[in-house]
């Protein structure tokens, strides 16, 4: 039925009801001024005078236009269903297909049903090709059903519709995942070419519509957000937002773009503007999250994840039926308030509450990948590297279980695999922030490395054997690691002391080289002695680590700095042999022995033992309290000498250390620590006593290889 669309604007009432006239049979046809009324009736939107008309018009006569009529005047008021019940009522002779079709679906579209509609329209254009009406009101359904490809396939492609085109590949390119990574652009790229031959294209146009240009442009950035052109996002949210306020999508996607260029307070200030307009957006209260974290303030971060946590239902009803259904969203928010944890100093926590889940979940990755982590931030590398393989079996193509590999990799020092996985990953995704602070971490793991420690002590009491106040200085210069997994090092060491007979200096220059191998480490050095006591040194250390609680260290030194300064002015040196246990069964809880024994050069044997426990008693975010208790004991072959040797002396002290992170910026953080500790003392010949002391600590971190701490 060329010509006719039965619409709600009066010009298609009127050019319905005159392609009824036009197109029906002639035979036993209403008188023709009834119908104009009918008509004109409807055109006025008088529905109840034109549905009057039409019932005593159909009553009167067997012309199936006053059924039609009828039907589009019930439509017309909403009454959809009595509508079809009409067109479907039995009748001698049936209803012409066409108009029939047509009419049905205008019905449907009246009551809302936009796929019923749909259907009726689509059955009377495969009839009839030709009908522009029934391609024109798909086309239009399809538009309002966020399907403009098939729209425009059915009648053609406007301006509007391009954008809408734009916008569906926008939407799909982060959820069409296709089977190589690589690819994974693919949709958002072609959204983001059309909408910049879009705008191009309007731009051209004088009377084009600005509204639908700042919607393609608000869309774009959307498409830029996803394709990780952060910087692009925000320059155009800046733009737009002076033209007007944002629609939350538009918000989104700034605050995930501030997020991502590392300015966390502008993107929190965005997402609570998003939930104070949607509460219920699962997304921004995902994102306040992450803003909450990375702006240092933990707390607030604990409670928001926990309060997603509690607000989602276990079970989800699915197509109105019962709830039964598990909510993927109550699942990772659980996972989410636990990684929280693993990132607000609560480790154990954070470890404890992930393990159920994914026992619950053995084949979930993302899980293993959180496990991977909550593993790593409890200093159980071996246990991270066989999650992050689980996750990476599970996963395959999966980018968070590869970025899990290879830090598992790192910090097990597998360099060379480990460069391998991160120069892959960077080819593949160098747009991931993850991914590029793991290659900055590889490059400082292999880098250069300087490392500096320094303290000034005061000290009080001792009375002749007292060593006096002095400082410290060291310093170590490492290389980039040469061959596989050797690098050179070289260290300068100052010190100072002052006993009773007058200041003491010694100076230390050393160079080595290191072998810095999977779960072992390798030191040897030579060294030259200046100062108080000249002479060459000679050295090497092993540090073993054959699994995640349990480590072992074995030291030797001739003329070592373990040698007193005090024993320097009497020309006395010392050789030194170390070695050391140690039991860590996480961040918590921490027993260690360490045993020495030095030979003087004047003859004396020194033997010395220390057993360290240190038991975690508070741990919140940017701070932590542990307890410490320590047993040490010496004995000396020659007591007596010049510098302090006492035949035999002990002492058992109980301390307390408190580290609070005073300010932290992504990789840079200062932290300071208060170490107070005191207990008895005895030595054999004198007595008893008592020791105290205190030391108080800045640590300055400014990238993955820098620590500075001072004393």
């Amino acid at each position: 039925m060329e010509g006719w669309r039965p619409v709600w604007g009066r010009p298609g009432q009127v050019a319905a009801l005159v392609a009824l006239f036009l197109l029906l049979p002639a035979a036993g046809a209403a008188p023709a001024g009834r119908l104009e009324e009918a008509r004109a009736a409807r055109d006025a939107g008088d529905y109840r005078t034109a549905e009057r008309l039409a019932r005593a018009g159909a009553a009167a006569s067997a012309d199936p236009v006053w059924v039609l009529t009828l039907a589009l005047v019930l439509a017309d008021q909403g009454r959809s269903a009595e509508a079809l019940a009409v067109l479907d009522a039995p009748r001698a002779e049936p209803l012409p297909e066409r108009e029939r079709l047509m009419a049905e679906g205008y019905a449907h579209l009246r009551g809302g049903d936009d796929f019923a509609a749909l259907r009726a329209y689509g059955e009377a254009f495969l009839r009839d090709p030709d009908n522009a009406e029934a391609r024109g009101a798909m086309a239009a359904i399809l538009d309002r059903q966020r399907g403009p490809h098939g729209a425009a396939r059915l009648d053609g492609t406007p301006a509007a519709r391009a954008a809408d085109q734009a916008a569906a590949l926008t939407r799909w390119g982060p959820e069409v995942r296709p089977p190589a990574f690589a690819r994974r652009f693919e949709l958002t790229d072609r959204a983001i070419a059309a909408q910049d031959a879009l705008l191009a294209r309007l731009a051209a146009d004088p009377a084009a519509d600005q509204a639908l240009v700042r919607r393609i442009r608000l869309d774009r950035m959307v498409a830029l957000r996803d394709r990780a052109r952060m910087a692009e996002v925000v320059a155009e949210a800046e733009d737009l937002a002076r033209l007007g306020p944002l629609p939350p999508y538009a918000l989104q996607a700034e605050a995930g773009a501030r997020l991502s260029l590392r300015q966390p307070e502008r993107a929190l200030l965005l997402y609570e503007q998003l939930l104070a307009a949607e509460p219920d957006s699962i997304r921004a209260a995902y994102g306040r999250v992450f803003a909450l974290v990375e702006s240092a303030r933990l707390g607030a971060a604990i409670g928001a994840a926990d309060a997603i946590a509690a607000r989602r239902p276990r079970f989800v009803a699915s197509a109105g039926g019962p709830a039964t259904a598990p909510d993927p969203e109550a699942l990772y928010a659980a996972q989410l308030a636990a990684e929280v944890r693993l990132w607000s100093n609560l480790e154990a926590e954070g470890h404890a509450r992930l393990r159920p889940l994914a026992e619950g979940a053995p084949a979930n990755a993302s899980l293993r990948v959180a496990m991977a982590g909550a593993a790593a931030a409890c200093g159980w590398p071996r246990l991270a590297e066989a999650e992050a393989k689980i996750a990476a079996s599970l996963d395959p193509e999966g980018l968070a279980p590869r970025i899990a590999v290879a830090s598992a990799a790192l910090a097990r020092r597998r360099h060379a695999r480990a460069a391998e996985a991160i120069a892959a990953l960077g080819a593949l995704a160098p747009e991931n922030v993850q991914v590029r602070r793991l290659a900055t971490e590889q490059r400082a793991a292999t880098g250069w490395l300087l490392e500096v420690d320094g303290s000034l002590s005061v000290a009080e009491g001792g009375g002749a054997s007292r060593v006096g106040d002095g400082h410290a200085l060291r310093g170590r210069l490492s290389s980039p690691l040469l061959a596989g997994p050797l690098r050179l090092f070289a260290e300068a060491e100052t010190s100072r002391a002052t006993p009773p007979e007058g200041p003491v200096a010694r100076k230390r220059i050393a160079a080595g080289l290191a072998f810095e191998g999977v779960d072992v480490r390798l030191r040897a050095h030579g060294a030259a002695n200046l100062g108080a006591r000249e002479g060459a040194s000679a050295g090497a250390s092993l540090d073993w680590s054959p699994d995640d609680r349990w480590s072992f260290a074995l030291e030797g030194e001739r003329f070592s700095r373990q040698t007193p300064l005090r024993a320097l002015l009497y020309d006395i040196t010392a050789d030194a042999v170390t070695a050391a246990v140690r039991f860590r069964r996480d961040e918590r809880f921490d027993v260690s022995a360490r045993l020495g024994w030095l030979g003087f050069s004047d003859g004396n044997r020194r033997w010395w033992g220390v057993a360290t426990l240190a038991a975690r008693l508070l741990s919140v975010p940017h701070w932590d309290m542990t307890a410490r208790a320590e047993l040490w004991s010496s004995a000396n072959s020659a007591p007596g000498g010049p510098h302090f040797s006492p035949a035999r002396d002990a002492s058992t002290t109980l301390g307390l250390l408190t580290q609070h992170v005073a300010w932290r910026r992504y990789e840079r953080a200062f932290v300071h620590a208060l170490d107070l500790h005191a207990g008895p003392y005895h030595q054999r010949g004198v007595g008893w006593d008592w020791v105290a002391g205190a030391r108080y600590e800045h640590r300055w971190r400014f990238d993955p290889g820098g620590n500075w701490p001072m004393a």
